[in-house]
């Protein structure tokens, strides 16, 4: 489940594209999210595993407030990996297919 979530649309299609289009020109900015992502990732898992609550249950701990900004995030993140990925899908689908139709109504289609 982790590595489905974590490897999506953006590594497989749009990294290529942004390694033709900009070389190594980001290559700071990559290795700045990484630096940032890692340890969220990291120690998210320990902290489950070390005290047998989930990551919620610590969220909770630091106050409701921070649980409203945790729904707000993943409900943000899930709304644009959808639109995203069927987005993606829907060109290759137009591409492949060579429908008389534009990519928001094959993303409609698809969803």
């Amino acid at each position: 489940m982790f590595a489905a979530a974590a490897v999506g649309t953006s590594h497989l299609v749009q990294s290529t594209r942004a390694g033709g289009e900009y070389g190594l020109s980001m290559m700071l900015v990559i290795i700045g999210i990484c630096a940032l992502k890692y340890p969220v990732f990291r120690f998210a898992a320990e902290y489950a595993a070390l005290t047998g609550k989930s990551v919620l249950d610590g969220y909770a701990r630091q106050g409701r407030g921070t649980l409203w900004i945790v729904l707000g995030a993943v409900i943000t993140e899930s709304l644009a990996a959808v639109a995203g990925v069927t987005l993606v899908t829907a060109g290759i689908a137009n591409h492949l297919l060579a429908l008389p139709v534009t990519d928001i109504q094959m993303s409609l289609g698809l969803l």
